[in-house]
């Protein structure tokens, strides 16, 4: 299995910096709409659904990023992944990875705005 590669910057393309990345999935629906044809399910509106999905990356792109005119040159990098498995499942199977996800997400949102943790707490947390 591929492993995203932690990097600090994103490699330039054509001599321009890149300075987000960004994820698109497609095909999502088609995986499950089979499932869903031979197991309905009935869901409603408001339900909290978990979806585990394996994809590939297919394509990546380089757009302009769409910010103000002093970014004009710098770009991000779209990552365009194609599902190829997709499953429901349920909370339990996947709650300790979301909020692994969660933790990690406030941890960076704490280093970019400069931020260190209080003792005793968690990422994202006041005192």
């Amino acid at each position: 299995m591929a492993r995203a590669k932690k990097s600090e910057t994103l490699p330039a393309y054509e001599g321009r910096e890149v300075v987000h990345a960004s994820m698109k999935i497609t095909r999502a629906g088609d995986g499950l709409s089979e499932a869903l044809q031979l197991a309905p399910v009935a869901l409603h509106h408001g339900d909290e659904v978990h979806v585990v999905l394996k994809g590939r990356v297919i394509d990546v792109q380089h757009p302009l990023l769409k910010s103000t005119d002093a970014d004009e040159d710098r770009l991000v990098r779209k990552h365009i992944v194609a599902t190829e498995e997709i499953t429901i499942v349920d909370e339990a199977d996947v709650q300790g990875a979301l909020n692994q996800a969660a933790e990690r997400l406030a941890t960076l949102r704490d280093e970019a705005a400069g931020r260190e943790p209080l003792p005793g707490l968690k990422p994202g947390e006041e005192g």
